[in-house]
């Protein structure tokens, strides 16, 4: 209810008011150049004895349920592209140096017989038959064994280093042509027959390996002759 300050005085007077309420008085003043206003007291009395009760002026808002948050768009992870490794290039081999086959006798180039028949005279002529001489590049000095009849006979050529033979040229002397031999190689621990002439009657006689064979050892293996001995004039490397 609203009250004037008169009626209010009376109510307190009159014990209306107790000092258990609370009075909340609101006095509207007005202006000076207004007449003067009835001061309103309103009045909201509310019992002291019980827990002060707290009016919400609006009503209580349920927490709104949270909408369920959209999924945020993972990035689409573009498919990884492996990347392709390019094949390392293997280093290519080192081609092996091949020697080529020789055409003559190196320097320092030694030969040595089975047997050397000893020096003579013919025609007034000395001649000499060290196994040498089937090795100088003169037809006209030769090898001659000692061992009339006897064969084998043999004659082994001696290189300082290793060289790469491809197959020898023999020739024999006039006085009498060896008809079979082998031409043999040494590979460090045996000989190995190259090749194989019989029934000669060839002077010069090429013989030709399968292969080129490198080695610091060639030898001619004599087994027939024409005139008693082994007589080699020369042995050239062929190719």
């Amino acid at each position: 209810m609203s009250l004037t300050r008169k009626q209010l005085g009376m109510a307190l007077a009159a014990g209306l008011v107790t000092a258990g309420s609370i009075v909340v008085v609101t006095v509207a003043m007005m202006m000076a150049s207004e007449p003067p206003a009835t001061q309103v007291i309103t009045e909201s009395a509310v019992n002291l004895a019980s827990p002060p009760v707290v009016a919400s002026s609006s009503p209580s808002l349920s927490p709104s349920a949270s909408a369920p948050a959209s999924p945020s768009a993972s990035p689409s992870a573009s498919p990884s592209r492996s990347k392709k490794k390019t094949p390392s290039k293997s280093p290519s081999p080192t081609p092996s140096k091949t020697t080529p086959p020789i055409k003559t006798w190196p320097s320092g180039t030694k030969a040595s017989a089975s047997s050397v028949h000893a020096s003579n005279v013919v025609d007034g002529v000395t001649r000499h038959y060290e196994a040498a001489g089937a090795i100088d590049g003169d037809a006209a000095t030769f090898w001659n064994d000692d061992t009339a009849d006897q064969q084998p006979d043999t004659l082994t050529i001696t290189t300082p280093a290793k060289v790469t033979v491809a197959g020898v040229a023999v020739t024999s002397h006039v006085d009498g042509i060896i008809s079979e031999y082998q031409v043999q190689t040494w590979n460090g621990s045996a000989w190995v027959t190259q090749g194989k002439v019989s029934a000669s009657t060839a002077m010069t006689r090429t013989i030709s390996f399968a292969d080129p064979v490198t080695t610091t050892k060639v030898r001619v293996v004599v087994t027939g002759v024409v005139n008693q001995s082994s007589r080699i004039a020369e042995v050239k490397p062929a190719v």
